[in-house]
Formats: C-alpha cells, structure tokens, sequence
C-alpha cells in the first residue's frame, strides 16, 4: 500500500502525521486518549485547523478537530499531511 501514519511526542506539541498509499488515500481521523487537558489549538502546514467543537460535528467536516472527555480527534484530508497540537 505505501500509506504512513506517524505519532511524535515532542513535549510542548505533538506531531501526526500522514502519506497516502493505494489504500489510505482518502484521508484519516487521528485519535489520541487520555489527554488531561484541551489542546491550546491544532495546525496543519502553518494554518490552524477548526476546533469543531465534538466528535459528532468532526465528522461532518473536512478536516479539523475536536476534544471530548480526554480524548483528541484530529481529521485531515488526502495527501502528505502533518498536523501539529499544541499543548
């Protein structure tokens, strides 16, 4: 397939990424759990992405993300992405 996702724990933000394959080209839904905290905000190539305010309105959006209950949703279209949370 070729498709990639990455997760790097750089302290203050942390790192998610993608790369499409033949299989994984149509976009992916980063979850990370046990988050004690809201992030400060989520970016992707320098621009911040929308806070969509929950699960349910992530998944009618393009991309963005959401925070419930300790847990992260971070949603990003197809092609070579990386997404940036900030802490």
């Amino acid at each position: 397939d070729g498709g990639e996702v990455g997760q790097e724990d750089l302290g203050a933000t942390l790192q998610l990424s993608k790369k499409d394959g033949s299989e994984l080209k149509y976009g992916v839904v980063f979850e990370v759990v046990g988050l004690a905290k809201k992030p400060a905000g989520v970016s992707e190539s320098g621009a911040p992405l929308n806070d969509a305010g929950g699960a349910t309105a992530l998944d009618a959006a393009p991309s963005g993300w959401a925070f419930e209950n300790g847990t992260l949703w971070v949603k990003l279209p197809s092609g070579p992405k990386t997404a940036i949370v900030t802490r």
